[in-house]
C-alpha cells in the first residue's frame, strides 16, 4: 500500500512540473520560422532546429541546437554543439563541448566546455563567464565583462567591461578594445611577449603549489577520508554487498551509476514547482555525487584485498584507506586519473543505489508479511 501511494505521489508530481510544457523528443525536430511555441519547450533527443518564436524558455537535453528565432526567456543546454543565431531575451547556460554565439543575447551567457566562440556580429548585453578550454572572442561585441578562464584564450573584439581572465596561453587581436582593466592570470609561465596587448593590461602568474602546501586541499583530503570511514563503520554490511555485486557485475553497476548521474538532475529540475523536494533531491544529488568516490574507494579496496588474499575476509578499515590512496594517487595522472576516478565514482555509486534498492525490497516484504 505504501509503495501505491509514494507511486502515485511521484506520479502527479511529474505530471505537475510538466504541465504547461511543450514537450519534444526524437531524432530531429524542427521548429519553422512561421511557428510559434506558446509555452517552455522541453527537448531530450538528438537535433533541434529552431527558426520560429518561442515565447518562454528552451530547455535542451540532446546532440545538435540550431536556435535561428527569437526566445523570450532563458535557454539552458546540455548539448555537444550549440550555434545560437537568434535573439535570446534571457540568459544561455551551457553544459556540452561547443557553444558558438552568433546573435544577441540580452542577458549572460555562461558556458562550461570543450570551446566558446562569440563569432563575429555577436552582441551579449550581460556578462560572460567561461570554463573551457578554448575561448574565442571574435570580433563580437560584450557590453559587460569577461571572467572565467581556459586553456587558451583569444581575445579580439570589443568588451565594455573588464576581462578577469585565468589561462595558459593568451593572444589579442588587433581589433581588441575594453572599457574596463584586463587583468590575466598565467597558469603556467608567462610569456616574455603578447603581440596587441593592451596598454592597461595587468599580468599575474599563479604558481603552482605542492599538494602539502595547499591548505584547502589538506582539509578537502581528510574530511574526505573521514567521511568514508564514518561511512564504513555505520553501515558495515552495506560496503561488503556493493563490493560483492560490483565484482559479479561491474558493467551493470557502474552503468546504474551513470545512469543516476545523467537522469536524476532532470527529475530534479521537473520537481521546480515544488520547492521543498526540489531542494531535498537537489541535496541528496550533491551528497551522493561527494560521496561517489568515497564509496567506490571502499569498493576498490575490498576488490583488491580479495584479489591478493582470497582467503581471507578484507579488514574494511584497512581496505578502504588502501583503495582511497590508490584513487587520490591515480587521480593525479592527467586524463587517465580523470578517467579512471570516473569509473570509480560510477560503480560506487550504482553498487550503493542496488544496495539501496534491495534493502527498501527486504523492507517492504517484511512489511507485507
Amino acid at each position: 500500500m505504501n509503495r501505491f501511494l509514494a507511486g502515485w505521489w511521484i506520479l502527479l508530481i511529474g505530471l505537475g512540473a510538466l504541465h504547461g510544457m511543450d514537450i519534444q523528443g526524437g531524432h530531429y525536430f524542427i521548429v519553422s520560422a512561421t511557428d510559434t511555441v506558446k509555452d517552455d519547450l522541453l527537448y531530450f533527443g538528438r537535433s533541434l532546429e529552431m527558426k520560429g518564436y518561442v515565447s518562454s524558455d528552451i530547455f535542451f537535453f540532446g546532440e545538435d541546437i540550431r536556435v535561428e528565432g527569437p526566445v523570450e526567456d532563458d535557454v539552458l543546454i546540455f548539448a555537444r554543439r550549440a550555434v545560437l543565431r537568434g535573439e535570446v531575451r534571457g540568459n544561455v547556460f551551457f553544459f556540452g563541448e561547443v557553444l558558438r554565439v552568433e546573435g544577441m543575447i540580452h542577458g549572460s551567457v555562461r558556458s562550461m566546455g570543450r570551446m566558446v566562440v562569440l563569432a563575429p556580429g555577436a552582441r551579449i548585453l550581460g556578462n560572460v563567464y567561461s570554463g573551457s578550454q578554448t575561448f574565442v572572442l571574435q570580433e563580437a561585441r560584450v557590453e559587460g565583462s569577461i571572467t572565467g578562464g581556459a586553456g587558451s584564450a583569444t581575445f579580439n573584439g570589443r568588451v565594455n567591461g573588464s576581462v578577469t581572465f585565468e589561462a595558459n596561453d593568451v593572444q589579442f587581436g588587433s581589433h581588441f578594445q575594453s572599457g574596463g582593466g584586463v587583468t590575466i592570470t598565467f597558469l603556467k609561465q608567462r610569456p616574455d611577449t603578447i603581440p596587441n596587448a593592451p596598454g592597461n593590461l595587468e599580468i599575474r602568474e599563479r604558481p603552482s603549489k605542492p599538494f602539502y602546501k595547499s591548505p584547502w586541499r589538506i582539509w578537502f583530503f581528510l574530511s574526505a577520508l573521514t567521511m568514508g570511514l564514518l561511512f564504513i563503520a555505520l553501515f558495515p554490511n552495506a560496503v561488503w554487498e556493493m563490493t560483492l555485486l560490483t565484482a559479479t557485475r561491474p558493467l551493470k553497476t557502474g552503468g546504474m551509476g551513470a545512469l543516476f548521474f545523467l537522469l536524476f538532475p532532470i527529475l530534479t529540475l521537473l520537481s521546480i514547482i515544488v520547492p521543498p523536494l526540489m531542494v531535498t533531491l537537489g541535496a541528496f544529488y550533491l551528497l551522493l555525487v561527494y560521496l561517489s568516490k568515497l564509496l567506490g574507494a571502499g569498493v576498490l579496496g575490498q576488490l583488491l584485498w580479495k584479489r591478493f588474499q582470497p582467503n581471507i575476509r578484507p579488514n574494511r578499515y584497512l581496505a578502504y584507506l588502501l583503495g582511497f590512496i590508490l584513487v587520490y594517487g591515480v587521480g593525479f595522472i592527467p586524463i587517465l586519473g580523470t578517467l579512471f576516478v570516473i569509473a570509480v565514482a560510477l560503480i560506487g555509486t550504482g553498487a550503493l543505489i542496488q544496495v539501496m534498492w534491495r534493502t527498501y525490497q527486504g523492507s517492504g516484504a517484511e512489511a507485507a508479511g
